[in-house]
This record gives structure tokens, C-alpha cells and sequence, in this order.
């Protein structure tokens, strides 16, 4: 039943459009589907990174200043701002909520470092195994990637990958730590009731980004680590204010396909960090119509589940076993080779432990 405090529509000239709140309650959307193109697109950049291949090698780079991972990891941001602050604003308590997060990252995750310590890097350390498995790195490894929070995680193994262009045996899990911190943040915001206070998100997300611009163009901050964690700050909680005035922001493919027409009109005028801070900024609109928008067979991808989480937590191993294996130098064909090896990881993560870990919540 649809909540009579909800705006639905609203007329715009002599067209009625509908506003967030009308698609919000509709279980049936594309977020599945738009998570794991994310995550593709995260593996795709990898191909490149891990043979060595700098970004300028990226053809999506080539084409917008982003590379691909860069648009992966802004829609799953803002994907999650949205989702999450209304898993939230939905929860009954905080440890329902914190439950709820909790059941989400972890299993996976656990199921990942499992992988990561005792097959990848038993079978590729050159160490003998009693030095590798007793060594603080090893230690530093596991504790630092459980803890999710932590910002400079320890990404290598000793003597793991050590002739690779990269060394880590995870690199894509240093991402986690600012999702744990926003989930905390967001926490904190419902315990003290300013989740409530709306203006607040918006002074925070619109900070987050003026904070983003100042540290790419005073390179304010030398840490990347650092500043992308100010770009996914600025980008969940735009997600998170979507969500918040989903009574208010209208949705349609009009306003979808004019926003796109004027950020392609402004690139000619802009360049750099300025014109890649623009192009972000509209994908927070793109992402949540593109959730709810296109409608008819497409939404059948739902019947399969979410590959998205299994897909990025176990591509980076496995693509650098690819590169150490069979000595791939081509980056189209490891980006092939690893998503054919990590799908059915990706569908079993999903189906035998992500899915039944949920159904706790």
C-alpha cells in the first residue's frame, strides 16, 4: 500500500512526472543489475592496472578522463548512500540496522580472505609454507582487512605475487574501509536523530565535494587513499539525500537524457578535474534513474541475484593468479579471462552464502 504522506507526481508544463517516492517501494528495480556493471567495470580497469598499463591506456579514459573502475566505484557510492540510508530510515533499531550491514559485508568478505591466505597465497608464496603462514604480514593480512574500518590496509602476502607488475593479492578491498565508516557515520546520524534534520545531508555532501575539487586541484592531500575517500564521502551522501527527498527530485527519461546533453555541451568548455567533478556529480541522477527507469525484460536479470559483491572481492585474486599462470600481456583478454574465472565464484558467493546470510537479518 502506498504511504499517503509520499508525493508521487507532479505536473511539470502539461506532462505529469513522477518523483523518487513512486519507484522507491517497488522491490522490482535494476540496482542488481547496475551493481554488477560496476563491478565489471572495476575489473576492466584492473586488466590494465595489473599488467603494468597506466590509465591512459583505458579506452573510457581515453573517451571521458574517468576510467572505467572510477565510474564503477561512484554508482556502487551512490547506490549504497540511497540504499542504505533507507535501510536505516526502515530499521526499527540500530543493531537491526548494523545486523543488517554487517550480514551483508562480512561473509563474503570472510569467504574471500579464506581464499586469498590459504590457496592463492599457500600455492604462489615463495616462502616455505610454515615461514608464510607464521609471518606478521600474513597476520597483518587477515587482521587488517577483518577490521574493516582501517583505512591503509595491508593488501600483500609474503612472498605472494612478488614478480607481478602488482604486488597486492587484494588490492579492490581497500574501498571497504570507507563503506564501513560511512555505514558508522550514518549510524551515529540516526542515533542522534540529525538523520532527520535533511539540510544537513546536503550541507555534508555539498562540503564533501568542495573538499574533493580543493584536494585535486591544490593536491591539498598527496594520500590518493585519502582523497578518493573524500570523492566516495561526497558521492554516498548525495546518494544518501536522494533517498531523503525522493518526495521531491522528479524522475524521467527527459531530465535523464537533458542532463547528459548538457554535461557532453559544458565539456567543451571544461577540462581536467573540473569537468571529471561534473561528470560524477551527474551520475548521481543517472545512477537512480537508470534503478528505476528502463522497465520490461530487462528487469529480469532480478531472477538471477546480486553477483555484484562476489564478482569484486574475488576478481583481483584470481586475476592475479591469471597474469602469473599464463603470463597474459593482453589487458582484453585477462579482463575475459578473469570474469570467466570469477563468475561462478561470483554465482556460489551469492547463492550459498550471501543470500542465506541475509535471510538472518
Amino acid at each position: 500500500m502506498r504511504n499517503p504522506d509520499r508525493v508521487y507526481e507532479k505536473p511539470v508544463g502539461h506532462i505529469i512526472m513522477k518523483c523518487i517516492s513512486a519507484y522507491d517501494e517497488n522491490r522490482n528495480n535494476n540496482f542488481n543489475l547496475l551493481r554488477l556493471c560496476a563491478a565489471v567495470s572495476v575489473v576492466f580497469t584492473h586488466s590494465f592496472a595489473l599488467l603494468g598499463l597506466g590509465e591512459e591506456n583505458d579506452p573510457i579514459y581515453q573517451l571521458t578522463g574517468i576510467n572505467a573502475s572510477g565510474y564503477g566505484l561512484a554508482t556502487f557510492f551512490i547506490i549504497s548512500g540511497f540504499l542504505v540510508t533507507k535501510s536505516l530510515n526502515n530499521r526499527k533499531s540500530l543493531w537491526l540496522f548494523a545486523k543488517a550491514r554487517i550480514l551483508r559485508l562480512y561473509p563474503a568478505l570472510i569467504l574471500s580472505l579464506a581464499f586469498c591466505l590459504l590457496i592463492v597465497g599457500a600455492t604462489f608464496t615463495t616462502l616455505a609454507i610454515s615461514n608464510y603462514l607464521s609471518s606478521p604480514q600474513t597476520l597483518d593480512f587477515l587482521v587488517s582487512n577483518l577490521n574493516m574500518p582501517v583505512i591503509h590496509k595491508t593488501l600483500a602476502l609474503p612472498g605472494v605475487f612478488v614478480g607481478n607488475h602488482n604486488p597486492y593479492v587484494n588490492g579492490a578491498l581497500w574501498t571497504l574501509a570507507w563503506e564501513s565508516i560511512f555505514y558508522i557515520v550514518l549510524a551515529a546520524m540516526g542515533l542522534t536523530k540529525l538523520i532527520n534534520y535533511r539540510p544537513l545531508m546536503i550541507v555534508i555532501a555539498l562540503s564533501a565535494i568542495l573538499l574533493y575539487i580543493f584536494a585535486q586541484g591544490y593536491n591539498l592531500s598527496a594520500d590518493a587513499i585519502i582523497t578518493g575517500g573524500i570523492g566516495f564521502g561526497a558521492l554516498f551522501a548525495a546518494g544518501a539525500c536522494m533517498h531523503l527527498y525522493r518526495n521531491r527530485i522528479l524522475l524521467g527519461w527527459s531530465l535523464l537524457l537533458g542532463l547528459v546533453a548538457s554535461v557532453l555541451l559544458i565539456s567543451s568548455f571544461l577540462n581536467g578535474y573540473l569537468f571529471t567533478t561534473l561528470e560524477y556529480l551527474a551520475m548521481i541522477y543517472v545512477v537512480i534513474a537508470l534503478a528505476y527507469l528502463p522497465k520490461g525484460k530487462i528487469l529480469l536479470f532480478n531472477r538471477l541475484g546480486d553477483y555484484s559483491y562476489g564478482m569484486y572481492v574475488f576478481h583481483f585474486p584470481i586475476m592475479q593468479s591469471l597474469v602469473q599462470l599464463m603470463k597474459i600481456d593482453s589487458p582484453y583478454l585477462l579482463f575475459a579471462a578473469t570474469l570467466a574465472v570469477t563468475t561462478p565464484f561470483a554465482i556460489l558467493s551469492w547463492h550459498f552464502i550471501e543470500k542465506r546470510a541475509l535471510r538472518l537479518k
